[in-house]
């Protein structure tokens, strides 16, 4: 997979996606950990955080799944070590 300059301005989602798509496939990594835990635990605390996320960690996911590079479902406790806004 080539990374060219239009598929770089197109979006910045998918230009993340691809690098890490491109960089596991030249490195032979079998696996990437993916950044989601799910909408189970969700809060209205973390709420911002997993909307912020979804849109990349969908793509990132779709193109993971068509290079045949395995990754995880979930990840637990991730939402808990982010960037908490103070509640007032």
């Amino acid at each position: 997979m080539e990374l060219t300059r239009s598929a770089i301005t197109k979006n910045r989602v998918t230009f993340v996606a691809l690098f890490v798509v491109a960089l596991a496939g030249q490195y032979h990594i079998p696996a990437v950990r993916l950044p989601w835990q799910g909408l189970r635990t969700l809060t209205w605390k973390n709420f911002v955080m997993a909307a912020v996320m979804l849109p990349w960690v969908i793509r990132l996911r779709h193109k993971l799944q068509q290079a045949g590079i395995a990754h995880n479902r979930e990840i637990f406790g991730l939402y808990e070590t982010c960037f908490k806004f103070p509640i007032t």
